[in-house]
């Protein structure tokens, strides 16, 4: 693991954990939201089709929710990346069909980083 984290500069690293930690809260306010994201990724790939973070976050955005405060939910483009890896570690069986690209989550959320 130190030697993936040598890939990564310290800006980068801490850059990723911020987002990280945000996003941790945003799932924490927005469970509604991310069920309803993974639920539809889930029906994507057992139609044959591949998904990516990306998608799960334009499927949320396509629908209005509240978040547990009673305020809009907004989805920020920097959690793609991060919902993707959090899918793939929840759902195992269609890691060879989500879209992911390289990048520090991959360092940051060994061990399951999105519930810490």
């Amino acid at each position: 693991m130190a030697k993936d984290r040598d890939v990564y500069t310290d800006e980068q690293l801490a850059n990723g954990k911020r987002k990280l930690a945000s996003f941790r809260e945003w799932l924490r306010d927005n469970p509604r939201a991310y069920t309803f994201g993974e639920r539809d990724a889930v029906s994507t790939l057992d139609s044959g089709q591949h998904t990516s973070g990306r998608a799960i976050v334009e499927c949320i955005r396509k629908h209005e929710f509240t978040d547990e405060h009673g305020n809009p939910t907004t989805t920020n483009n920097d959690y793609a990346a991060i919902i993707a890896r959090k899918f793939v570690r929840d759902h195992p069986q269609y890691a060879e069909r989500v879209k992911l690209r390289p990048c520090v989550f991959d360092v940051l959320m060994q061990g399951g980083g999105t519930d810490e």
